[in-house]
């Protein structure tokens, strides 16, 4: 009697522990699982959406939306992050913020999500761009969200990581704040007839308005390309940034833990909720024919890839160029562009334009008239251009325009150079002779201007006429592959008024000649030809060629007016992610009209690239080459 009451009262208790047990893992997620239909994708796209503890009270309360992008082989509910979803739940309703997980993947078949990647990647017409947009509207038609740039952050791991800061560049008039989680660093993006390449290391000017933190591992996959990243931002000088790297691999938390999840959703609420204003000039990058940001719209016939780039763009108004590639490639030549203005201007109501044009070097004076909602049109070559906008009594508008380093350069080499510097007027017009100030710096020691601060004149045209001035040049070229340009940074003072103007200068460094080199004019070097010409292993004029230095290809810098044009070959080299850190090498061409016995002084670097992590290896060399000999 007594062994049967004890054997069913231990009975009981493992029955009332199982059922504890059950209640625990059959209690309701913090999380839906959930769907809508898409019209980029025209299916359904699955989603998981978190909603703060008080959303369903009876309330009218909005809440800010933060959304997550998963990385390779994820879904919405899945990740190899290793997410805590349940505990991400009590984080949610911490911070009362509504927080989304979209499926990346472009077919559910698919492990490589967002429509980026190599070359063989690029076979959907669906952008993420669009469907991004889509999303949100959704999402913000949906629920009750605080549905601005103030009430929507994005943060992201691996592939999503890049997706993260791409997407806040696309749309930084759309996005908060954004937290890139040990993200992939480049790859290409477009559409299947037309891709670009994107390296995220040089376009952290669009991403000048969105507050940024990164979070790098020590010795994950992508440590290493990341550190390259980071030195991009560095290089950029973005204001509002965060880098942080932890002792770990490729993750963002060790299992059941959400250490770091939280650091990115504490930095995301934080800006949002101080919502720092917009700069009052902004720049752009976009790879698309025709885009909108800041409420300007961009349209062109576009249809090779590269990029349109509206620079500086404020009131008085805005640069707007093109380059094939980032950073300094050439322009695109004769693509056409029509930029539409916000509603800034007053409407129906006539305005003095100045365009500086790159090509013929002249301001090329009009009138235009606003439109019925104070928006003014233009229409542009892809050559560059500089726009001032003003009304009478709207005051001068100072811009640097172009540079020479010498008689002729654009590189700055390592020793003593001479820098000039080219500014126009594009404002109201100023007296004959008025002193303008003009301070240059570059934040790098190893830059020096002499002297920093020097007056320039203003001559009868309404050019700024300057003395050169003398540059000390010591920067050393980057191991990996860093951003290893100039940023120049000019204040221009005119009265009380100052304009701020920025570029870049290459550097034409000072380290070894590679001696042992081979040339591909349609001569076979090693697995394909690139070059064109009479494959003699030679250069003569007229020739495409590219250049091997110790058996590898190399990518070329140079200062030459007889190197008319130049392409790019890329290639992946191996490693365990093989399409992360792409290696690109110059096909340059020669000018038929180059004389025989002229020397080409070229700067070239080839690359290498370690297993795991992946990281490359940048080694640096002068070549000196006659031509016809």
């Amino acid at each position: 009697m007594n062994t049967f009451i004890k054997r069913s009262g231990v009975g009981i208790l493992i029955l009332l522990i199982v059922g504890i047990g059950i209640f625990y893992y059959t209690k309701t997620p913090p999380y839906q699982d959930l769907s809508h239909f898409s019209k980029v994708f025209n299916r359904k796209k699955s989603f998981r959406v978190y909603l703060p503890e008080g959303y369903g009270d009876f309330t009218s309360k909005k809440y800010p939306v933060i959304y997550y992008f998963h990385g390779w082989g994820g879904r919405h509910y899945e990740d190899s992050a290793n997410l805590a979803y349940d505990l991400i739940g009590k984080l949610v309703d911490k911070y009362q913020i509504i927080l989304v997980m979209p499926n990346g993947r472009m077919e559910e078949s698919n492990p490589r999500p967002y429509n980026m990647g190599y070359h063989e990647h690029m076979v959907y017409e669906a952008q993420m761009k669009d469907y991004f947009t889509e999303l949100t509207g959704y999402i913000d038609s949906k629920y009750r969200t605080l549905d601005n740039r103030c009430g929507r952050g994005l943060m992201g791991f691996s592939m999503g990581g890049m997706m993260s800061f791409y997407l806040s560049g696309k749309y930084p008039d759309k996005i908060g704040a954004a937290v890139n989680m040990s993200g992939s660093t480049e790859f290409y993006i477009g559409t299947p007839r037309n891709y670009t390449f994107y390296p995220l290391k040089y376009t952290f000017t669009n991403l000048s308005d969105v507050p940024l933190r990164f979070h790098n591992s020590s010795h994950g996959e992508l440590s290493g390309l990341n550190e390259e990243v980071n030195n991009g931002v560095v290089w950029e000088g973005n204001s509002t940034y965060e880098y942080w790297q932890f002792n770990g691999g490729h993750e963002i938390d060790k299992p059941g833990r959400t250490d770091s999840f939280e650091k990115a959703l504490v930095f995301i609420v934080d800006y949002l909720q101080k919502c720092i204003p917009r700069k009052e000039s902004w720049s752009h990058y976009d790879l698309y024919d025709n885009f909108e940001v800041w409420d300007y719209n961009v349209e062109s016939d576009k249809n090779q890839p590269g990029f349109l780039f509206l620079s500086n763009v404020s009131k008085n108004g805005f640069g707007f160029y093109t380059n094939q590639w980032l950073p300094n490639g050439p322009t695109l030549g004769n693509v056409q562009t029509t930029v539409t203005t916000g509603p800034i201007y007053e409407p129906a109501t006539i305005y003095f334009i100045k365009d500086y044009s790159r090509k013929d070097g002249e301001i090329h004076n009009r009138h235009l008239k606003s439109n019925i909602n104070g928006r003014l049109q233009f229409e542009f070559d892809g050559e560059g251009h500089e726009i001032g906008i003003y009304q009478q009594g709207g005051g001068s508008k100072l811009t640097f325009v172009d540079y020479t380093v010498g008689e002729n350069g654009k590189m700055l080499w390592e020793g003593e150079n001479k820098l000039s510097l080219k500014i126009v007027n594009l404002g109201e017009a100023v007296e004959e002779n008025e002193v303008i100030i003009v301070n240059v710096d570059s934040g790098d020691e190893s830059v020096i201007f002499e002297p920093s601060s020097i007056k320039g004149i203003v001559d009868h045209n309404g050019n700024v006429n300057i003395p050169p001035i003398m540059v000390h040049c010591n920067k050393k070229p980057p191991k990996d592959g860093s951003p290893f340009g100039v940023k120049v940074h000019l204040k221009l003072q005119l009265d009380n008024t100052i304009f701020e103007n920025v570029f870049s200068v290459p550097i034409f460094f000072d380290v070894p000649i590679f001696e042992n080199l081979a040339i591909d004019d349609g001569r076979f070097i090693k697995d394909t030809i690139v070059g064109v010409g009479n494959g003699d292993g030679m250069v003569s004029p007229g020739e495409e060629i590219m250049i091997y230095a110790d058996g590898r290809r190399t990518q070329l810098y140079y200062d030459d007016p007889y190197i008319i044009g130049e392409k790019l070959f890329d290639e992946a080299l191996p490693a365990i992610w093989q399409t992360d850190g792409i290696t690109f090498s110059s096909i340059i061409r020669i000018s038929e009209n180059c004389p025989k016995g002229h020397q080409l002084k070229l700067l070239a670097k080839s690359e290498t690239k370690s297993n795991n992590p992946i990281s490359r290896s940048v080694t640096w060399g002068r070549i000196y080459l006659v031509v016809g000999k």
